[in-house]
């Protein structure tokens, strides 16, 4: 009877951490996943607002990282509204964009709800790349895999994306 009920918890205890429903999505881990996403899994795409071929349909998003992020290769978005994009090949996940920061943290314990400033202190600026369009900003890690939009200069995180590092 004991034997039967040890092996009865450590079997549940084994599966508990693996099931899908349980990503931590508030967990953001530069250059390897974010939303509950892991970059390089495969994905299912049924259930997304919508799905966009970038080589049928350009959109502004599409357009930015194919001129700061050359070798991210991607043939489809697929957008969950208000919550995030994901950028993928075939069924593959090349990069997700997190379209809100609020109770998002990454590995480092840094909140994007804080800002990009004090992203910027706890990260630092080595290898650092600030676009600017107006009044607009894009802080880029290429080397950590992580960019942060800031959309009117206001320190604040509007949007952040997560992509394999470039070596």
């Amino acid at each position: 009877m004991l034997n039967l009920l040890l092996t009865v918890l450590l079997a549940s205890c084994n599966t508990v951490g693996n099931r899908e429903s349980e990503k931590d999505r508030t967990l953001v881990i530069p250059g390897q996943s974010c939303e509950g996403f892991a970059l390089g899994k495969k994905t299912g795409i049924s259930g997304f607002t919508s799905i966009v071929d970038p080589t049928k349909k350009d959109t502004p998003l599409s357009g930015i990282l194919s001129r700061h992020l050359p070798r991210l290769n991607f043939n489809r978005i697929a957008y969950m509204r208000n919550r995030y994009v994901l950028f993928l090949h075939d069924e593959t996940v090349k990069a997700v964009a997190g379209l809100s920061s609020i109770n998002r943290i990454t590995d480092e314990a840094v909140r994007l709800s804080e800002g990009a400033d004090i992203f910027i202190m706890n990260y630092g600026n080595s290898g650092l790349e600030i676009i600017r369009d107006d009044r607009h900003r894009i802080y880029l890690y290429r080397k950590l895999g992580i960019a942060l939009f800031d959309d009117y200069g206001d320190d604040t995180i509007d949007m952040y994306l997560v992509f394999t590092p470039e070596e």
